[in-house]
């Protein structure tokens, strides 16, 4: 394990003692204690051929206060201390980063500041939880594990499990190459400094105490909470495809200058690939062409020629350079959908595209998408923030699952489920038959309405369930509510029958397509499965002939 470097945060009277290198310590039984649990686990990796040893530098830190001091995040003292190195030395060939394991007693995976100072306050902290605390476990470059659960009493296994775990992901970002990456280390840069500016400066009665300008995530959270939506999606038996718009999808990342001689690093889609990790998703890639063509032309005829749609479209920012075009970015692909018709009838099965940025620079994204005048959501598009699967794969999956989800949602709302929801929400007086004829015309317009509405999301999921693995599996997902449905339609059958006797005329033709709705309700209960597509049409049609009558 010579390529690890252990350090220690040490106590010092008032405040802690920053970043001691493990040469320089006066052991005590904790700190040898800890650091022989951490080289064990290790070894256990090793031999189980679940880890190999690369440069990592590991901080061990049980002072209960030290992330509420503002030393913790200074980046001059980091350097000063040797665990990062600023860019100027970059040029000098001498800029080779390791991540940081950060062990310290509390947790950092509290949804709020509130939640945590409440989770940590038997810790006694002489200040409160420093904002950017979560700065420690918020990429591939900085993770963190906590030492203790609730109270300050070790859980050997626990620590152990959540230890291995963590090391297991940091050495599959090794074996992939992210540490070498130019992109990587572009985004390490940026962050430090980030991290050190990320506070205002206190003025009297300012908001420094309060606010902060950045917040940054945990990605064990973020792993805990993409993990939840993955078991509901897989539970659901759904399916997407995914399409990779993205210059090095099929190319290994750029290696930083100083790691010109190293190992290779993996392509940007089989890393996408390899964090997903999962039999729900299946991902296309567009390959590129030496004819000249830049990227987003590609796109555009793999979305409009193959007789696939995507579910989902994974989208970079900086696409690379063409000789015509000069630099592309992913917003060309939002100003193609935008201006063609044709390109707009390849949209998904909730006829938008959904787009999901990937870039390693997201706020670049978002700002380029506010000075062209666009919002996330349009008539065409539904666009996420976005996250970047290099740096912050927690947060990617997360995101990207979560998104997923939010589809699945809408779909839910406009589809059969959101018929179920609308007949379960009819007031319950209907039960006792005490509506008057006004109350009982309102309730069947909006069941009229809903029906409908649920009808054309249906149709155009049935009409893509050859070419859409979510339509396909979605439609298979509502055979439950689909019955559901109409089980709960039937029992207003007699309330409908009722607008015959309104003061309307034609009462005998509302009768009449009362009762075939009656029927066809009737005949999907006997058998016990989803409704046909044209019984379902057909039952339609009665309605819209029933509101034609009492709307005249």
């Amino acid at each position: 394990m010579s390529q690890v470097q252990f350090f220690r945060v040490k106590d010092n009277k008032d405040s802690p003692n920053y970043w001691i290198p493990d040469t320089h310590l006066a052991f005590d039984d904790w700190y040898i204690f800890v650091k022989g649990m951490i080289e064990k686990c290790m070894k256990t990796l090793v031999a189980r051929g679940k880890f190999e040893p690369f440069p990592l530098q590991i901080v061990i830190d049980f002072e209960g206060d030290a992330l509420g001091y503002d030393d913790c995040y200074s980046l001059d003292l980091l350097v000063q201390k040797g665990l990062r190195k600023t860019k100027s030395l970059a040029t000098e060939g001498d800029y080779h980063p390791r991540p940081i394991l950060y062990i310290g007693k509390q947790k950092l995976t509290a949804e709020s500041d509130y939640e945590h100072i409440e989770n940590i306050s038997h810790l006694s902290l002489k200040p409160q939880p420093n904002p950017r605390y979560r700065f420690w476990d918020s990429s591939i470059w900085h993770r963190y594990v906590s030492l203790f659960e609730i109270n300050e009493t070790l859980d050997e296994r626990r620590f152990e499990a959540q230890l291995a775990e963590v090391l297991i992901e940091l050495a599959q970002c090794h074996s992939m190459g992210l540490y070498r990456s130019t992109v990587a280390h572009e985004y390490l840069e940026f962050q430090l400094r980030l991290m050190d500016n990320a506070h205002y400066v206190d003025f009297t009665d300012g908001h420094a105490k309060n606010i902060t300008p950045f917040r940054f995530r945990s990605e064990q959270r973020m792993k805990n909470e993409a993990d939840k939506i993955k078991e509901e999606l897989e539970e659901m038996g759904l399916q997407f495809r995914l399409l990779i718009i993205d210059d090095f999808a099929n190319k290994e990342l750029r290696k930083a200058n100083q790691c010109k001689h190293l190992p290779p690093t993996h392509k940007k889609g089989d890393i996408i690939q390899k964090v997903l990790d999962v039999s729900f998703i299946d991902l296309e890639v567009v390959e590129e062409q030496d004819n000249g063509s830049s990227i987003i032309d590609i796109a555009e005829d793999v979305l409009t020629q193959r007789t696939v749609v995507f579910d989902l479209i994974l989208l970079d920012y900086y696409l690379g350079k063409t000789k015509l075009e000069g630099p592309i970015y992913g917003h060309k692909l939002l100003e193609r959908i935008k201006e063609k018709e044709n390109l707009q009838h390849f949209a998904n099965p909730l006829n938008r595209f959904w787009i999901f940025p990937i870039s390693v620079h997201p706020s670049a994204f978002k700002s380029h998408l506010s000075s062209m005048g666009e919002e996330n959501f349009s008539e065409f598009w539904y666009l996420s923030d976005g996250a970047d699967p290099i740096n912050c794969p927690q947060f990617f999956r997360y995101k990207l699952f979560r998104m997923m989800k939010i589809q699945v949602e809408m779909a839910q709302l406009v589809t059969f489920e959101g018929l179920v929801k609308c007949l379960k929400n009819i007031p319950q007086k209907a039960q006792g038959g005490n509506w008057e004829y006004k109350e009982l015309k309102n309730e069947a317009v909006i069941i009229h309405a809903e029906y409908a509405q649920m009808l054309a999301t249906h149709n155009r999921l049935s009409k893509l369930e050859d070419h859409s693995p979510f339509a396909r599996s979605f439609i298979q997902y509502q055979k439950k509510a689909q019955n559901e449905s109409m089980i709960l339609l039937q029992q207003f059958i007699p309330y409908f029958e009722r607008l015959a006797y309104g003061p309307q005329r034609h009462r005998e033709e509302i009768q009449i397509q009362t009762l075939t709705i009656g029927s066809y309700l009737s005949m999907l209960d006997k058998q016990k499965q989803g409704p046909p597509k044209a019984t379902i049409n057909a039952i339609q049609d009665k309605f819209d002939a029933i509101l034609t009558i009492i709307k005249k």
